[in-house]
């Protein structure tokens, strides 16, 4: 019996559907947004299913996860580049003068704009999904 998570109703007060809430799913496949939504979106029915979190709670707890993990990347990127001990470049991968970016470093700011991307993607994504649910519920089949 899988647990059924549904958008709030439009403002005419209509139901919809997440394709309706999210237009990006009717896109291709390879399209990474309707995967992170998905993600999202089984977290908050897992969450009805056996949590007890209320969705201000789940939305804290979900940016706060991917944050984490978001500084764990940056992290071992600069380690594997041994740019970590460089007292030019902060623990998330900023270098503090411009003036003195060399081609290692572009490649740090490349790495970091991309891992910074993404984590945009997924906190964007998790206050419009969480926003956005109306109710969730078990269907019995």
């Amino acid at each position: 019996m899988p647990q059924v998570v549904v958008p709030t109703p439009d403002a005419k007060g209509n139901p919809r559907t997440w394709d309706e809430v999210f237009p990006i799913w009717n896109q291709n496949a390879e399209v990474s947004e309707w995967r992170i939504i998905n993600s999202i979106l089984e977290s908050v029915a897992m969450n009805s299913r056996m949590g007890d979190k209320t969705p201000s709670q789940l939305k804290e707890i979900l940016l706060k996860d991917i944050r984490g993990q978001i500084e764990n990347i940056l992290e071992e990127n600069l380690k594997k580049l041994q740019l970590l001990d460089n007292p030019k470049i902060n623990g998330l991968g900023f270098i503090e003068n411009q003036e003195e970016v060399t081609s290692v470093h572009k490649e740090v700011l490349d790495k970091r704009t991309k891992v910074w991307s993404e984590y945009g993607r997924w906190a964007y994504y998790i206050d419009v999904v969480i926003d956005s649910v109306g109710d969730t519920y078990r269907e019995y089949k």
